[in-house]
């Protein structure tokens, strides 16, 4: 487990006998934690465990993970598309924007819930059927917005990327297979 910033925390699960193989590497928590279950374990001394090659996969993941986090671009693609197409539609200078649209934008800029994207989506198939003009589907946009009372929220702040010499580890436990070895 690696600490970061206000308490977040990576948890990493490194199978035995495929250190080396991204796809094997674990990072939930309920996983990792069915899979510590101390009950089901034997004690034993680290023997042959390669702890050195076990954090350096762990740790490249974590790192990862992180810097994925910390790259604005990511908190942009969070939106989803329902919400890009407003935020464009309110953006397009060729759209007579109704009162409220400044809002409006503000407070689709950040993720909102499924519920919010399924009437965009709406909003969206009715404009791309021709059944409503560009300027009545930012109108309903805005409506919308307005209706579920939806504010402006401000973006939690990225934390800052990191290498692997920054990380350290506050735990780590070796888990043999059932057999020792």
């Amino acid at each position: 487990m690696a600490g970061a910033e206000e308490g977040h925390r990576y948890w990493r699960w490194v199978p035995w006998d495929d250190h080396d193989n991204e796809a094997s590497l674990v990072s939930s928590d309920l996983e990792i934690l069915r899979r510590i279950d101390p009950e089901r374990v034997t004690v034993v001394g680290p023997g042959d465990v390669d702890l050195e090659q076990a954090w350096a996969h762990a740790s490249a993941d974590i790192v990862s993970e992180h810097n994925r986090r910390a790259d604005p671009r990511a908190v942009q693609e969070s939106i989803g598309p329902a919400q890009r197409f407003a935020l464009d539609l309110l953006r397009d200078p060729a759209v007579m924007l109704p009162t409220g649209a400044e809002l409006a934008a503000e407070a689709l800029s950040a993720e909102r819930s499924s519920a919010v994207r399924r009437a965009l989506n709406t909003i969206r198939a009715e404009l791309s059927e021709e059944r409503i003009s560009r300027n009545a589907a930012a109108e309903r946009v805005v409506g919308l917005v307005l209706d579920l009372g939806l504010r402006p929220l401000e973006p939690e702040p990225l934390p800052e990327e990191i290498g692997a010499e920054e990380l350290g580890v506050v735990c780590w436990m070796a888990v043999l297979p059932a057999d020792g070895g």
